[in-house]
């Protein structure tokens, strides 16, 4: 799950080029990025998205294990509240994915 990822970034689980980053750190052409193996737990949830179109997401990177897709200004991560109404990236991911 994306709690995950944000777990390996705040453990510096992740490294780039050899070297432990964090969240602020801007991928460049080249870089070569280690990623800590990550266990997630078993979720006995469904996971709940708005289904959208997801051709407006620019997909950086694929291959069977990750997507690695650029995030626009103005669009959240992940929603703020409960309610929220908008899609957000992640959104856009699990339409991809699904």
């Amino acid at each position: 799950p994306l709690s995950a990822i944000f777990k390996a970034l705040r453990k510096k689980d992740i490294r780039v080029n050899g070297k432990k980053q964090n969240e602020k750190y801007f991928l460049e052409e080249g870089d070569i990025v280690e990623i800590k193996y990550i266990q997630s737990k078993k979720e006995d949830k469904t996971q709940k998205f708005i289904k959208v179109d997801p051709k407006r997401m620019k997909i950086c990177f694929e291959d069977e294990n990750m997507v690695i897709v650029e995030k626009w200004p103005g669009i959240l991560v992940h929603s703020d509240t409960n309610d929220n109404k908008e899609p957000t990236l992640t959104d856009y991911v699990l339409s991809y994915l699904n």
